[in-house]
């Protein structure tokens, strides 16, 4: 058991993070709207005293006990009490509590250390993998309302050669007649029927797999870059029923074909199961999938989010991509007037710093970047943008004031699973 002296009062909410690569959780326990007498908080031994001379007398100690599945605080009269019990994923480490402080405005934070054989993390491997059981036929609904866009006539997902693949059209083919050298036919790149290709963060699917009026396509006048002062006519898809926007059609070669968003669309087989993991929110878990790819695969940690028109939107600097983020429900377990119990929650995350490029900051930073061999980009709707903005936002605004900033950067998170 830690003692630590405060004046304020603790309230039964709490922030949290595990991180991996220390074998600690990063807590905060938040503090009630009461004024912050002290600004740092004293850590005194067991059996020693457990007030600081320098505060008032009326100020108690705290008292933070951790074993392996729980944390107390309680202060030292016993009047008020918060027991956060853990899930069995996280086996603490007891009596290893350290960093403690007050900080105003957050609460407690202290900092405990995990047992490495106890942290059994979520796998996130392919969350979002899309894939067609053998021996079935699937299609494409519209992930909002579940609208059949395709029937039930899909038998294989092709991977596209990369990320640019539209980029290099022209080069790809060959042809041994003398008629025709110097001259490449239409390129094209279509889908056959019982088949559709992945991009990355998008199905393509040629003008007759879509079942008639299942979908509706209307020009309409795009603005890219939030910076932008021109705009131009985009074919956007949009679903018949419920009128979300799925992607856009494009013309390709000589034939007309639909991309559609990943985030967007959900694969169905005919036994009405879902073949696209992530679950409906599964926007997060496809940018999170992909960032952890490419560090991964070519030690990628820096990005721009670029909007169709190929200009940076959201610059993104991964700092963890194996994180479980923690927060606290009230508990069943018997509630007694002195004690409150709450039951930890955790879910897996990744850490990224990021900055939107629609200021002078932030477009000088973009600039910086563009000439960056160690950048990576990668394309989304404009929308798909500001709702990623709104995220890493909204992210940001669920951590502690002291937390939520490093440098230049807004510190934020998107969630794995």
């Amino acid at each position: 058991m830690i003692n630590i002296a405060c004046g304020p009062k603790l309230s039964d909410q709490m922030y949290g993070e595990v991180r991996t690569s220390l074998k600690a959780v990063q807590l905060v326990i938040e503090e009630e709207e009461i004024p912050c007498i002290a600004s740092k908080c004293k850590e005194v031994a067991d059996n020693g005293d457990t007030t600081n001379k320098r505060w008032p007398p009326q100020h108690a100690a705290f008292h933070i006990t951790v074993t392996a599945d729980r944390i107390t605080v309680s202060n030292s009269s016993g009047e008020q009490k918060v027991v956060l019990i853990f899930p069995s994923c996280l086996q603490l480490q007891p009596n290893s509590c350290s960093s403690i402080d007050w900080v105003h405005e957050d609460g407690l934070h202290a900092r405990i250390r995990v047992c490495e054989e106890g942290l059994a993390l979520p796998r996130t491997d392919n969350l979002c993998e899309w894939s067609i059981p053998e021996g079935h036929l699937a299609s494409l609904e519209c992930r909002a309302c579940g609208r059949e866009l395709t029937s039930k006539i899909l038998k294989k997902m092709v991977p596209l050669p990369s990320d640019n693949w539209e980029g290099i059209m022209e080069e790809l083919w060959c042809c041994s007649s003398k008629d025709l050298a110097g001259a490449p036919p239409d390129p094209k790149l279509t889908p056959a029927t019982s088949e559709c290709f992945l991009g990355t963060f998008e199905v393509v699917l040629s003008s007759t797999q879509l079942i008639a009026k299942a979908a509706v396509v209307e020009e309409i006048e795009s603005k890219p870059a939030v910076t932008s002062k021109s705009s131009k006519l985009v074919k956007q898809v949009e679903c018949s029923r419920c009128h979300s926007p799925l992607g856009t059609q494009r013309k390709q070669g000589q034939s007309e074909v639909f991309h559609l968003w990943k985030f967007k669309t959900v694969l169905s087989t005919a036994d009405g199961k879902h073949h696209t993991r992530g679950g409906f929110s599964g926007f997060e878990p496809l940018i999170a999938g992909y960032l952890k790819t490419q560090l991964k695969n070519d030690a990628y940690f820096k990005f721009m989010v670029e909007s169709e028109d190929h200009k940076a939107q959201i610059l993104l600097w991964l700092i963890s991509p194996e994180s479980l983020l923690l927060w606290s429900e009230p508990s069943p377990h018997e509630q007694d007037p002195l004690t409150t119990y709450m039951d930890v929650q955790c879910r897996p995350i990744i850490k990224v710093l990021y900055k939107t490029c629609w200021d002078e900051g932030g477009r000088k930073l973009r600039d910086e970047w563009n000439h960056d061999m160690m950048v990576q980009s990668f394309v989304l709707s404009h929308d798909a943008c500001i709702k990623l903005a709104d995220i890493l936002s909204e992210s940001t605004g669920s951590t502690p004031p002291s937390m939520r900033k490093l440098n230049d950067f807004a510190v934020g998170f998107l969630k794995s699973s």
